[in-house]
């Protein structure tokens, strides 16, 4: 039920902001737009999105971060995968 929840580029923003733990919002969603081909407005929606959920916390010019609930949702995430 959660993957059909999160949508895909959720998901890779999520792998991104655990990998990327001292960066800032805008500079993790630069580099996946690059990385991705995934226009920079659609990450910033999703973004938003995961926010509002309360899967991320950001504040401006500061770093991102996973919140307790988002560690929970990637760890299960990462166990699907590995099934």
């Amino acid at each position: 039920m959660l993957i059909k929840t999160l949508n895909n580029t959720q998901l890779i923003i999520l792998k991104k902001i655990s990998e990327n733990k001292e960066s800032t919002l805008s500079s993790i969603l630069r580099t996946t737009s690059e990385e991705n081909k995934i226009p920079l407005s659609t990450l910033k929606l999703n973004s938003k999105k995961l926010k509002e959920l309360e899967i991320i916390e950001y504040r401006n010019y500061k770093r991102v971060e996973l919140t307790d609930s988002g560690l929970l949702v990637l760890n299960i995430l990462k166990g699907v995968e590995t099934v």
